[in-house]
């Protein structure tokens, strides 16, 4: 068979994924038309949680096996399939067909799968892990207060971390970066690698075996919330085309940010902290200036400029040596920090990481179009600090023989995890209920009153055992 053929047999396919696409889609717009003049699908569980991070995985599991004549659901809005499908061909058409025909994996009942006994419906989902030292509960109780912090002894000394660690494999940098620190015992004890760097941890990781959880591939909203009764009546997803009913309680795992965007385009919590911000402002944001949200709801985010930087690190030094030169170091110029994070580790040595510059706090601020997005200000202030503060850490890791080598690329935008409903402001201490509202929890690291570096995806997993540990039968 000669090159023609191939090109032929490449045209070929080609023409027939774009016509077969183009039908699919085709179909998809008439079933959204159709379900837009006949009202939203409405799906009743008696859990509804929102995002299906380590929040919300861990405590779809955690409910399902202590009621399991009871039903979950967890909405999550996108990702990858789960681990066990191996063909990139499967792969594309379960990214590809939901995104194109959002409606028809609800209302088929032939579209629903059942992986690893849990009920996945359209889509695909996947989790982000990582690897951290276990808090001490001092560090919990400065983050989420003492009312939370009395059950935490159990998590972390019992079986739970042992369970969400011991399938996940281990590349040599992580494996060396594990003993290091646990050997070492840096300050929050034990370390726990929860993905390799290269592979992420899926719903089907944590809820294998459990029949009454079903995941959802879709975005939430807003939640309809009834006033008399002050509890959530509906979870509103993919612009009304269908919608998700708690039967009993509601929690919001969707992360720092998502979780009080979904708060605020419900109507709960001071609606008027987030300032009006016309798209033609660009005066302001040559001038660096924020602008200012100084109540609960949209405060203390971090805006970043991150640039990139590598260095080779000599054999000598382990992780836990270079752990409070690189993660504990904050330069302050003016209102401006100096952060590193996203470190890389390949093989013996740790060869990159990211240089952050800040301002604190963020915002989050209501675009003209009546959109919510962050408001990222750079000026020449900014640039100033970021200059200054990255010459400095070349400076402090060359006392230690450590060659940092800027990179050429622009600084990008990026955010930074932090605490955006924070404990004794918007939640209540000790169920992370909303203020002003009955049986909806906020159970992510968007409660945490500070972040501690390298702490928060296994505090994550923390939260929801102890909510669940706090409610009891409750729940």
């Amino acid at each position: 068979m000669g090159p023609t053929f191939w090109a032929c047999a490449a045209a070929f396919t080609c023409a027939a994924c774009a016509a077969a696409a183009w039908l699919v889609g085709l179909t998809g717009h008439r079933e959204r038309r159709r379900l837009e003049r006949s009202g939203p699908l409405t799906l009743g569980h008696d859990y509804v949680i929102i995002g299906a991070g380590p929040s919300g995985c861990y405590l779809a599991r955690l409910l399902a096996e202590r009621f399991p004549d009871r039903s979950v659901c967890i909405i999550n809005r996108d990702g990858a399939p789960p681990s066990f499908w191996k063909i990139y061909f499967v792969n594309l058409i379960g990214v590809v067909l939901p995104w194109l025909v959002p409606s028809l994996q609800y209302r088929l009942r032939s579209h629903k799968r059942q992986f690893a006994n849990a009920t996945y419906i359209g889509g695909n989902t996947n989790i982000n892990a990582a690897v951290g030292p276990v808090p001490t509960r001092e560090e919990i109780e400065s983050c989420l207060g003492s009312d939370l912090a009395s059950h935490f002894d159990k998590f972390a000394s019992g079986s739970e971390i042992e369970r969400l660690s011991k399938d996940c494999l281990a590349s040599p940098g992580l494996e060396r970066l594990s003993k290091d620190l646990n050997e070492r015992g840096v300050k929050g004890s034990r370390i726990r690698v929860f993905s390799d760097g290269f592979r992420r941890i899926h719903p089907g990781d944590l809820l294998c075996g459990l029949r009454n959880v079903t995941v959802v591939v879709g975005h939430a909203d807003r939640l309809e919330i009834d006033d008399a009764s002050k509890t959530v009546q509906r979870v509103i997803c993919n612009g009304g085309v269908f919608a998700i009913t708690p039967k009993r309680r509601t929690f919001l795992c969707a992360g720092a940010l998502e979780s009080p965007k979904i708060l605020i385009k419900s109507g709960v919590g001071p609606a008027d902290i987030i300032h009006e911000m016309a798209k033609s402002s660009a005066k302001a944001s040559e001038q660096g200036k924020l602008v200012l949200a100084n109540e609960h709801i949209g405060m203390n985010l971090q805006d970043h400029w991150v640039g990139r930087a590598s260095a080779e690190v000599p054999s000598i030094y382990t992780y836990e040596t270079l752990y409070p030169h690189i993660l504990g170091y904050k330069h302050q110029y003016k209102d401006v920090a100096m952060g590193f994070g996203k470190l890389q580790l390949l093989g013996k040595n740790l060869v990159s990481f990211a240089t952050t510059a800040c301002k604190n706090p963020g915002q989050l601020v209501l675009a003209a179009d009546g959109q919510l997005e962050p408001y990222l200000p750079v000026g020449a202030d900014d640039m100033q600090a970021y200059q200054s503060s990255l010459s400095e850490l070349i400076a402090l890791l060359g006392s230690l023989g450590i060659v940092v080598k800027p990179k050429t690329a622009p600084l990008s935008p990026n955010w930074h995890l932090s605490c955006t409903l924070s404990v004794g402001t918007c939640v209540d201490p000790a169920t992370l209920q909303v203020n002003g509202l009955k049986k909806i929890h906020v159970a992510d690291v968007s409660v945490l009153r500070k972040i501690t570096p390298m702490n928060t995806q296994i505090v994550s997993y923390a939260i929801p055992f102890m909510l669940l540990e706090e409610m009891g039968e409750m729940i």
